[in-house]
């Protein structure tokens, strides 16, 4: 039975007609004008003036999509992909792609910010119907990407990506932090907790010593260690770049390598020989403990970045490739906090420093 329903602030039709949901937008907030153009709607799909089927559906985009596209992309990035596609499919299954224009994205953004979304949230979520476009513009379906344009417009009045995380361990707190862990690791009577302690000790400190990312340290295989050059073979499959690269092993690094049982294929392993998934609530644990807030895993690698370019004092254009980033604008942008430090230090005066082997 035809019906109609709000999104947002505007009336939508919902009409069942051979078989197939086709959903139109009213363009009204007025119930009693929704349900007259509701009427005719119903009257133009019945008398024929309507073509059922005209165009591109927004299912068979997303499947194409799914099927085709997300097989190509990492996993991280297909997993969020795929989360983005739950929240696009409440709002565009019906539609066809040459239906969903600004006001329809409009609508979309309403939606998603009235239910307590976040802007990055809501921009991740165009960001993946906009690679949808992109993908049926090479499929010859539509000729034009109404996502990006609104993202373009929807930048300029706020809703962009969070800022950068200038989060790192100063040198007192990765050694307070560190020093808990291990105390623990020697102290824990269960075996299999002082092992894991012992795993996050070993895998926190050479985080911190190549700045690998997440899926990178957790991923890494033994047979990438090359111990005749003493660096790190990121592999092109694990890499976010997509890119293989290299990153040096410090003697420090070296010595955690050292450390590391042989378990398995893996570097960091868990006791039965699996890889780990991730370690960051112990981590965060441990931190909070000692009074450390807002620590992420990530901010390892950040820290990694920092020591770089403060105590190594390397070019900003080294420490992009070290850390395996795409342009060295997306560098200076994630290390442009320490500009303004470098400003305090040089103004009251710069702390000791201290070597990474020290």
């Amino acid at each position: 039975m035809p019906s109609i329903y709000l999104r947002g602030e505007t009336y939508w039709a919902r009409v069942q007609h051979k078989g197939k949901e086709i959903r139109r937008s009213l363009e009204t907030s007025s119930r009693s004008i929704a349900a007259e153009r509701l009427k005719e709607f119903v009257a133009k799909i019945q008398s024929g003036k309507w073509k059922s089927g005209a165009g591109h559906p927004y299912e068979a985009a997303r499947d194409k999509f799914v099927r085709e596209h997300c097989r190509r992309i990492k996993p991280k990035s297909a997993k969020r992909y795929l989360t983005s596609l739950v929240a696009l499919d409440k709002h565009f299954n019906g539609l066809n792609l040459e239906d969903i224009s600004s006001a329809v994205l409009s609508e979309f953004e309403t939606i998603r910010r009235n239910d307590g979304v976040t802007d990055s949230t809501i921009r991740r979520d165009l960001s993946c119907l906009s690679s949808m476009f992109t993908c049926a513009e090479e499929w010859e379906w539509v000729t034009a990407n109404p996502a990006a344009s609104y993202m373009r417009k929807a930048q300029k009045r706020g809703l962009t990506e969070a800022p950068p995380r200038t989060r790192y361990l100063s040198h007192e707190e990765e050694t307070t932090l560190l020093a808990a862990i291990k105390a623990s690791a020697l102290t824990t009577k269960h075996a299999r907790h002082a092992y894991a302690h012992r795993q996050l000790l070993l895998a926190a400190t050479f985080a911190i010593e190549t700045g690998l990312r997440e899926e990178e340290l957790f991923g890494l295989l033994w047979q990438d260690i090359d111990l005749e050059t003493n660096r790190v073979v990121v592999r092109r499959e694990r890499a976010k770049s997509g890119k293989q690269r290299f990153v040096p092993l410090s003697a420090r690094a070296l010595k955690v390598l050292d450390q590391f049982p042989r378990k398995s294929l893996f570097v960091v392993s868990k006791i039965d020989g699996t890889r780990y998934k991730d370690m960051l609530q112990p981590l965060k644990r441990f931190a909070a403990k000692l009074g450390i807030t807002d620590l992420q895993w990530h901010d390892l690698r950040k820290t990694y970045g920092c020591r770089m370019l403060q105590d190594e004092r390397l070019p900003l254009e080294h420490v992009s490739i070290l850390l395996g980033h795409s342009t060295i604008e997306q560098t200076r942008k994630a290390y442009a906090f320490l500009e303004v430090r470098h400003i305090e230090e040089r103004l009251h005066g710069a702390p000791k420093r201290i070597t990474r082997d020290e």
